[in-house]
């Protein structure tokens, strides 16, 4: 019994520390490469828009996500839009085999195209299509092989508690970080528990109704503000506040790159 209290107590203490007064002074970590909104449109790609933004951040170049579905060295020839991918096996991917630049493989639709539509419209659907494109487009590739990456799953709340003070760290370094979170916890009640999505946290600051907590500032490729978990900042509602309890209990896993 005298184990267990302690270990509630050393949870309870962790939890507390990643939103302590301290640890909640405010940063927003602004970037040329966030200075456009990504729109995954209708697929299940976030984990690439995600990891393409991290990448972009540590580059200063904005990097395609399209091209890291595909992958530098797949034979996959099929498309298949609603197939959700590891976000730390696609980082680990492009660290070895190189990133691709959005220049040369957009990752947006045009017009009032979603990114799918653009691509079943351009390439007829047909996955050796877009292959080829992206093998001429990216054949030049751009090495991000001295970047190390840190990532983890998450279970329970007191590995939560020590992935909000990871993320926490990184963000006072000037570090944005990855994170996946179970989005029936937050943002979307009647989503699927097995839903989850990936964006990046681009920021924190006290909160404005719970003294002593911390607000974190999310940037998406969906509309995060559907729903009120999210304060959305932008006219896309892509980027949002959101309150830093929430954020941990809904925590699946993390990731960064130094």
């Amino acid at each position: 019994m005298r184990s267990l209290k302690v270990l509630f107590l050393l949870t309870a203490l962790l939890g507390s520390q990643c939103f302590a007064d301290g640890n909640c002074k405010a940063v927003e970590i602004k970037s040329p490469v966030f200075e456009t909104t990504r729109h995954q449109g209708n697929t299940q790609w976030c984990y690439a828009y995600a990891d393409a933004d991290l990448l972009s951040f540590k580059i200063g170049q904005r990097v395609s996500a399209l091209d890291l579905v595909l992958g530098a060295k797949s034979s996959n020839a099929s498309i298949d839009f609603q197939k959700q991918g590891s976000s730390v096996k696609t980082m680990r991917d492009a660290l070895a085999n190189g990133v691709c630049l959005e220049e040369k493989l957009p990752s947006e639709g045009s017009g009032d195209q979603t990114i799918d539509e653009a691509i079943t419209s351009k390439f007829r659907g047909e996955g050796g299509l877009l292959r080829q494109a992206q093998q001429r487009a990216c054949s030049s590739r751009v090495s991000v092989s001295g970047l190390r990456l840190t990532s983890d799953g998450v279970y329970g709340a007191s590995q939560s508690a020590k992935a909000m003070a990871k993320i926490n760290t990184q963000l006072a370094q000037g570090n944005v970080a990855g994170i996946m979170y179970d989005q029936s916890v937050l943002w979307n009640s009647s989503a699927d528990k097995s839903d989850a999505h990936t964006a990046i946290v681009i920021g924190k600051k006290p909160s404005t109704t719970k003294p002593g907590k911390c607000d974190y500032l999310v940037r998406s490729s969906l509309n995060l503000c559907a729903p009120d978990d999210f304060a959305c900042v932008d006219e896309d509602r892509h980027t949002g506040w959101v309150d830093g309890e929430s954020l941990q209990s809904a925590m699946l896993g993390y990731e960064y790159l130094n």
